[in-house]
């Protein structure tokens, strides 16, 4: 009778045993799985960061362009051109004086 006992706690055991093993896989799946989402969510968060800044950068530069027409398009419509006798010449507004 012990001994029939004893054949049934290690066949528990041999049962328990087995269904550990499996859950065991599945859980360390699930964690690798896991672990590749986050690797990838943190390239795509630099990812992100790096376009953000490229961005800011171009939009920069493109105030610092604006700026520098806006002192070429003054300096532009302030000079006129004279013909005089067939030559042209260019000047300042501002160096015009009128008689």
């Amino acid at each position: 009778m012990e001994e029939n006992n004893q054949l049934e706690l290690n066949d528990l055991f041999m049962e328990k045993d087995e269904t550990i093993k499996p859950l065991s896989k599945i859980k360390q799946s699930f964690e690798d799985k896991i672990e590749i989402l986050k690797n990838d969510f943190e390239c795509l968060i630099n990812l992100a960061n790096k376009m953000v800044n490229k961005v800011k950068d171009e939009e920069t530069n493109n105030d610092n362009m604006i700026k520098q027409f806006k002192k070429y398009e003054t300096i532009e419509s302030d000079i006129v051109k004279l013909n005089v006798g067939g030559t042209m010449f260019s000047t300042l507004k501002s160096t015009l004086t009128k008689k």
